[in-house]
């Protein structure tokens, strides 16, 4: 898996380098460089780690997810079941809204992380020119506004995964609701022990379906 993924990175590096060389005059004058850093940077480094720990998550989280389900069909007779069929129909169509809303965000983070690397390569390149001239508040508040939006935009993406953490542990006390009622309605169908299975596995899944969300949108 990490072979694969260090072999992607080092592929998407050499298409990557080869379409900017090849690139007319026309493309650096209407591309900022840092954007092209950035795609040079944070995106090579996303393919060479991301990927390949995003993969594992979702592995992992599938497969804690499934065992969890499992466990708690078996302590509760099947009758869990009963909701989570519709609980999965209506996290769907959440998981589908915030996917939508991320992918957006972090398009917006992307562009807004371009004027923040922008800046930066060009204070270093002319600093001998601004001290000439005088104008270091001028680029330092031009740096202060890039990183202020920087910063906006990934505080947004917190938000979303906030929004999302607080329907599912909606979903999470549902289901707990619902195993407690049905061990306090009917005493002798589901034992004791079973009980304490079923509520901890309704607290595990929840925590998998907001890791498996999350980290398979990074």
């Amino acid at each position: 898996m990490v072979y694969g993924s260090c072999n992607f990175g080092k592929r998407a590096h050499k298409d990557l380098l080869k379409a900017v060389v090849a690139a007319p005059i026309s493309f650096f004058d209407t591309t900022p460089l840092g954007r092209i850093l950035n795609r040079f940077s944070q995106d090579i480094s996303e393919c060479d780690i991301g990927v390949g720990f995003t993969f594992m998550t979702f592995a992992n989280q599938c497969s804690d997810l499934l065992t969890g389900i499992g466990m708690m069909a078996y302590s509760t007779n099947g009758t869990v079941l009963l909701l989570v069929a519709p609980l999965g129909v209506i996290f769907y169509f959440v998981q589908a809204h915030y996917r939508r809303t991320n992918l957006e965000l972090k398009r917006i983070n992307s562009i807004a992380n371009s004027p923040v690397n922008t800046s930066v390569t060009t204070i270093l390149s002319g600093l001998s020119s601004i001290r000439a001239y005088g104008v270091q508040q001028t680029f330092s508040e031009k740096y202060a506004h890039a990183v202020e939006a920087e910063s906006v935009s990934f505080l947004l993406q917190k938000y979303c995964n906030t929004w999302l953490s607080t329907r599912i542990a909606c979903f999470g006390a549902c289901s707990t609701f619902f195993i407690f009622c049905l061990t306090t309605a009917t005493t002798t169908f589901i034992p004791t022990g079973q009980m304490a299975v079923a509520l901890v596995k309704s607290f595990d899944m929840c925590v998998s379906c907001f890791n498996l969300d999350t980290h398979n949108n990074q």
